[in-house]
């Protein structure tokens, strides 16, 4: 990508450079707007356990602060239990997996974890539902069409937010 960007930095005028750029931090701050209002907790790990992004739900319901630590581990969840099975999965995980937790730490709560290979192979989506507001009980099925949709639509969220370099590439095809 680098090499494909110095090779075609004559061809690119400063102002389509610099509109470009405009157009993909409005178009990242937009995405991740998305996923901080889904009620649901969302948050993505790479397979070494590192986490890359988590929406407010996930951080409140998991105890973490990624305001505070720019590379939190998976090691860092308040409730030990959670962090296992995640610490446990998400390195080796190659389909779906599903598991339901009750979370006593930071707050008292029931809640069911989806785990979603992202396309790239190299991070996973964690969803995190709680089962105890009345809007989640329809998703207590783990075959749910809802989850599939939700765990869609967050995956490629979160994967546009987490690759920024492939619009600009795109931009640089044009």
């Amino acid at each position: 990508f680098v090499h494909k960007l110095v090779k075609n930095l004559d061809r690119i005028d400063r102002d389509s450079l610099e509109k470009h750029m405009r157009e993909l931090v409005d178009s990242h701050k937009t995405l991740e707007n998305i996923l901080q209002e889904i009620h649901e907790g969302v948050l993505v790990a790479n397979k070494g356990g590192e986490i890359l992004y988590a929406n407010n739900p996930a951080q409140s319901w998991l105890g973490l602060n990624l305001s505070q630590t720019s590379k939190a581990q998976i090691k860092q969840i308040a409730d030990s239990r959670v962090a296992e099975f995640l610490e446990r999965n998400i390195p080796h995980l190659s389909q779906r997996l599903t598991a339901d937790f009750h979370i006593l730490s930071p707050r008292d709560m029931d809640v069911r974890i989806f785990l979603y290979l992202m396309e790239d192979k190299k991070e996973v989506l964690v969803l995190i539902l709680n089962l105890q507001t009345g809007k989640n009980k329809i998703t207590r099925k783990a075959g749910d069409s809802s989850v599939e949709g939700l765990l869609s639509l967050a995956a490629g969220i979160a994967h546009e937010i987490g690759n920024p370099l492939n619009s600009i590439s795109i931009h640089l095809a044009l």
